[in-house]
C-alpha cells in the first residue's frame, strides 16, 4: 500500500486587507494585510456552480440536460480563540466592527506556496463565552468575484 499524501492543516493563515484602495489586485503589498490571529478552524470555504437545464425534445434517451453556470463563490467561516487585543478581532479596524463592507482576504495552506487572494463582504460575527473552555470568535465572510493565485 502507498503511504499517503494527506497534510495537516496545521499552519492555515489568513490574513485582512486595512481597507486602503487598490487599483491592481496583483500588485498589493503584504504589508496592508493583517494576519487574523488565532484561528482553531478554518479558513472552510465552499464553492457551486449554478446549473441551467437545456433539455430539449432531442435528449437522449429522455433525460434532462444541463449546463454549468455562474459560480457563486460561497462562504468562508473562520473561528478563533478570542483575543481582544488582536485587532482583527476587537477595535475599531476589527472584522467585528466592519460587518457589511468588502474587503481583499488571503488565504493559504501549510505546504503550498500559493496562496488564494479574494475579495469578501464580513456578513457576520458572533461570540462565545463559555465557563470551562476558550472564549471564540467567529467570522462568515461571502465571497465575491475571481479568486487569484499569490506566492506565500
Amino acid at each position: 500500500m502507498a503511504p499517503t499524501n494527506a497534510l495537516l492543516g496545521y499552519g492555515a493563515t489568513a490574513a485582512i486587507h486595512d481597507g486602503s484602495t487598490v487599483t491592481d489586485h496583483t500588485t498589493i503589498p503584504a504589508s496592508v494585510f493583517a494576519l487574523i490571529g488565532e484561528i482553531r478552524e478554518g479558513p472552510d470555504d465552499e464553492d457551486t456552480a449554478d446549473l441551467v437545464e437545456v433539455t430539449n425534445h432531442q435528449s437522449d434517451g429522455k433525460r434532462r440536460e444541463y449546463i454549468g453556470a455562474l459560480i457563486d463563490g460561497g462562504e468562508v467561516t473562520l473561528t478563533c480563540n478570542y483575543d481582544p487585543t488582536d485587532p482583527t478581532h476587537f477595535g475599531a479596524d476589527s472584522l467585528r466592527n466592519n460587518i457589511g463592507a468588502t474587503r481583499y482576504f488571503q488565504f493559504a495552506e501549510p505546504g503550498n506556496s500559493l496562496g488564494m487572494q479574494v475579495q469578501c463582504i464580513i456578513t457576520g460575527v458572533s461570540r462565545t463565552r463559555p465557563v470551562a473552555d476558550a472564549m471564540q470568535i467567529s467570522f462568515t465572510l461571502k465571497k465575491t468575484g475571481a479568486e487569484f493565485a499569490y506566492t506565500v
